[in-house]
Order: C-alpha cells, then sequence, then structure tokens
C-alpha cells in the first residue's frame, strides 16, 4: 500500500507542509517497488535482458540497467548526469559482488564509442555485466525509488525563482500524488529525463519533471489529472527536440518518447 503523506491534508481542502521538508515523501511496499521496476524495465528494454546493456545510436555514453543509467566514457562532457556510478556503489552496499573488472575504478565507461561497445557486445566481460543487471532487478527499483525521493526533496530547495513556480509545481505535485498510477507517472519521469537541471538545457529550456509539473495546468484530483501531465510533458520534450542541436537528431526519438508518456494514463 503506498501512504501518501497529504491526502487528508488535500481531501480537507488544505495544503500540507512544503514536500521538501525532512522525511519521505513516498512509502513502498516491497510488491509495489517490483511492480514499479518492472514496468521501468519494459518501458526502457522491452523486458529484455540483452537491452540491459545498450548504446543508443546517436548517443555519447552507454544506457545500462532497467533503467537505463547512463555511464559516460572519460572523454564526454556533456548536459546530462550519470547514474551508473551511484548504482554499482548502491549495489555493493547490498551485498551484491562485483565483477572483478568493475570493483576498482568505475567512474568511467570503458567503452568509449557506440560501435566499440558493440564489438564487444558478446564478450565475457558484457555478459558478466548482463548477469548482474538481471540478477537486480529489485534492487534496481529500490535504487530508483531512493534516488526519486532524494533528488526531488533537493531539487525543489534550490529551484530558481526566476524559472520556476515553486507554489504551482508543489500544487501540481499534490494532485497526481492523489493516486497510484501518479506515484509511477513522477518516478518514471524523472528516471526517464531527470529531476530538472541547469545544465540539462537546450537555449535556456529544460526537459525534466520540474519542467513538465512548472508547464502543468488544471486543478482536479486523482487519476484524471495525469491526463494534464501527459499533455505538458509532451509539448516540453517536444521543446526539447525544436531546440536541440540538428546534429543529434531527436526527432527520430519523440514517437518513443511519446509512447512512454502514455502509459500514465493507460496504467
Amino acid at each position: 500500500m503506498i501512504y501518501l503523506f497529504f491526502l487528508i491534508a488535500l481531501c480537507s481542502g488544505a495544503l500540507p507542509a512544503p514536500l521538501y521538508a525532512n522525511h519521505e515523501l513516498i512509502k513502498l511496499s516491497p510488491s509495489e517497488v517490483a511492480t514499479l521496476g518492472r514496468k521501468i524495465w519494459h518501458n526502457e528494454c522491452g523486458a529484455s535482458v540483452e537491452k540491459l546493456t545498450w548504446w543508443k545510436k546517436g548517443e555519447e555514453f552507454a544506457s545500462l540497467g532497467i533503467g537505463h543509467f547512463i555511464w559516460f566514457p572519460a572523454h564526454y562532457h556533456g548536459p546530462f548526469k550519470q547514474q551508473f556510478p551511484t548504482l554499482l556503489n548502491f549495489l555493493k552496499k547490498h551485498g551484491i559482488k562485483l565483477p572483478a573488472w568493475l570493483r576498482g575504478n568505475h567512474v568511467h565507461c570503458p567503452w568509449k564509442t557506440h560501435e566499440e561497445f558493440y564489438r564487444d557486445i558478446n564478450s565475457p566481460r558484457m555478459q558478466e555485466l548482463r548477469t548482474l543487471l538481471s540478477k537486480t532487478i529489485k534492487l534496481q527499483a529500490q535504487f530508483i525509488v531512493q534516488q526519486f525521493q532524494h533528488s526531488l526533496q533537493a531539487t525543489l530547495k534550490k529551484l530558481p525563482a526566476k524559472t520556476y513556480n515553486r507554489t504551482h509545481i508543489q500544487q501540481q505535485l499534490h494532485r497526481i500524488l492523489t493516486c497510484y498510477q501518479g506515484v509511477y507517472a513522477l518516478i518514471d519521469y524523472a528516471n526517464f529525463k531527470g529531476m530538472s537541471a541547469m545544465h540539462e538545457q537546450y537555449n535556456g529550456h529544460g526537459w525534466g519533471l520540474m519542467d513538465v509539473l512548472n508547464h502543468m495546468q488544471g486543478t482536479s484530483l486523482g487519476c484524471g489529472c495525469l491526463h494534464d501531465f501527459t499533455k505538458a510533458a509532451k509539448e516540453v520534450l517536444l521543446q526539447r527536440v525544436v531546440n536541440s542541436p540538428p546534429a543529434r537528431n531527436e526527432a527520430q526519438w519523440l514517437p518513443g518518447w511519446f509512447n512512454r508518456v502514455d502509459t500514465y494514463v493507460k496504467f
């Protein structure tokens, strides 16, 4: 069962304390975490073990695990945040023994390009990596939920007032979190496109969860508000494509992105 700490306040017409207060926003049972993890795995990888090790053509980095966590090669510096090294540390803390080649410095991805990655796709090292990722699905789901909790609170605290309406964002969060499907939508989108970061922008426009909530309109509660969330997400993603460098050809990914956010209203 999901416990939404602010649900009673919403029903009585009162807004709760700020969402960045020092407590957990959402508590999920182990079975709910597992369900959420399976849905994210399906969204990112089609629930395929082979796609747990992935490098999208046209991108400059590998995407690994059920959340396709980014892993940068040493030479890459760009407007994205890598999470795979943090996941590896999380797995180690939970008693998972990593393959020998991952036990030292794993800050940088050992494959430098898309072509090099796929030349090595069936190597023993890559097979070890897929085995590790296929056996830790539940832990990866726990990692995603934990990262969401921490990142949401930290992000809300430092949103620049010139760009984001913090009160409006909190109101939209309260709307979405009045239904279980909303929890999935928020966590999946944050895992999919991040929370929001000033360095993850094109022409001054971001595409993270805070950007979607800032753009979102409406006042209705319950799962009907997810249509508003989905509409705002599509508009923000389209804006990203319009502002993206032409060489990246991000329009090719837009149909897949739209299909993903459609799952928020087709739970």
